[in-house]
């Protein structure tokens, strides 16, 4: 259930700086150029979180198999 709240909040964010960074292109106002880095760094961001969670679970999973092993043992 948190993964979906946080999932929801990152695509409502993501949106809202999209539509940010358009007003911005058309309106000629604010900072343009900084709506478009971040527009591509959060994402990346969030996509290098996701991956070192991922890899960390798996890595934590792996070490307790192991440790269960040798408790057997």
């Amino acid at each position: 259930m948190l993964k979906r709240i946080g999932a929801i909040a990152l695509v409502v964010l993501l949106v809202g700086m999209y539509v940010a960074t358009f007003v911005m292109g058309v309106t000629g106002r604010g900072n343009f150029m900084g709506m478009i880095f971040l527009d591509v760094v959060i994402p990346v961001l969030c996509w290098g979180v996701w991956l070192i969670a991922r890899v960390l679970k798996r890595k934590g999973e792996e070490i307790r198999s192991a440790a269960n092993r040798d408790d057997e043992n």
